[in-house]
């Protein structure tokens, strides 16, 4: 750690054995196997991703103010055609699932497949080939009335689970900010940002912390949420990712940041999206179950709920690198 983070080394000597960045992870680099990629591979690709990407946020909030007319109608109004559509949902539609795991939300959706079955076995290979752990993914859907299998037809289900297996708009975002432009050779320039970003962060929390115990705040005096933050703030600074796209905010490579902000943007779309349908659901039947069987419940749940970050954003590293940004 000295040799390779001398600035984060300078920070850590000064702080006593016990203190939470004797603990936290040292900035790393995510390992990208070789060759890198290059931007220049994608000279002629840059003005199509972006623009396709700012569109398909168009049309997503487009679909926004529909809600707002659907609002004027009354409970009662609702309810009266509300049962003709069982058991159909929107939401809930296999279009809808495979665009989420086409934008990168791969992971929130692993536990719904029954990775028993055949039909699902090339799938499972693809990604574990692609580097995915399944160490902690059960080969039953631990909620059964999730399940894929359970809700969609035999085309439905092979979409899904070939959209599974191909690269995502996440993968594609992850891959460039591994850019030798943006890393480095192997990385070289990553660290070298890592360690700065961190030094300075760090430093930077010393200080406020310093002070902050001279007048005694109160909302510093929890020990576990001091030291809780010094580790979250190490876990950012340990993903190259996160360091880079920081890094992007002020020396951008005009390209890659503006394709970006369009993923990112997209996102936000689609988080907006949710937010909106889950308050008019609400609004209509409130606690009831779904026309698919989820209801509110569940539907809260797909917009946080405790969860993972990566589970609800499907940029997480272009969200984080906000927290880092100095």
């Amino acid at each position: 750690m000295r040799t390779r983070y001398p600035q984060l080394w300078s920070v850590a000597e000064n702080t006593p054995a016990t203190h939470p960045l004797r603990s936290v992870p040292a900035p790393g680099v995510h390992r990208v196997a070789a060759p890198q990629a290059s931007l220049a591979w994608f000279d002629d690709e840059w003005p199509v991703w972006i623009d396709r990407v700012r569109r398909s946020s168009m049309i997503l909030r487009g679909c926004l103010p529909f809600y707002d007319i659907l609002s004027q109608m009354s409970p009662a109004s609702f309810l009266d055609f509300r049962d003709r559509l069982f058991p159909a949902s929107g939401f809930g539609s296999y279009q809808f699932r495979y665009f989420e795991i086409a934008l990168g939300l791969r992971e929130r959706h692993l536990e719904k497949i029954d990775w028993s079955h055949e039909g699902a076995l090339g799938t499972r290979e693809a990604l574990t080939r692609a580097g995915w752990d399944f160490t902690e993914v059960t080969s039953r859907p631990r909620r059964p009335e999730e399940s894929f299998a359970a809700t969609y037809g035999a085309h439905e289900l092979s979409q899904i689970l070939g959209r599974l297996a191909s690269p995502t708009l996440r993968d594609l975002a992850y891959w460039l900010l591994n850019a030798v432009e943006l890393q480095g050779e192997g990385g070289r320039d990553a660290v070298a940002h890592a360690d700065a970003l961190a030094a300075k962060i760090f430093a930077s929390m010393s200080r406020v912390e310093q002070a902050e115990s001279v007048v005694k705040r109160p909302h510093l005096t929890d020990e576990s949420l001091r030291n809780n933050t010094w580790r979250a703030m190490g876990e950012l600074v340990s993903h190259s990712e996160v360091v880079v796209a920081s890094q992007l905010h002020r020396a951008p490579e005009a390209r890659v940041h503006r394709f970006l902000e369009a993923c990112l943007e997209l996102d936000t779309a689609l988080l907006d999206w949710r937010n909106a349908h889950i308050r008019f659901v609400e609004r209509m039947i409130g606690a009831r179950p779904g026309t698919g069987g989820g209801g509110l419940g569940y539907l809260t749940r797909t917009v946080g709920g405790g969860r993972a970050f990566h589970l609800d954003r499907a940029f997480p590293c272009l969200w984080q690198s906000r927290t880092v940004l100095m």
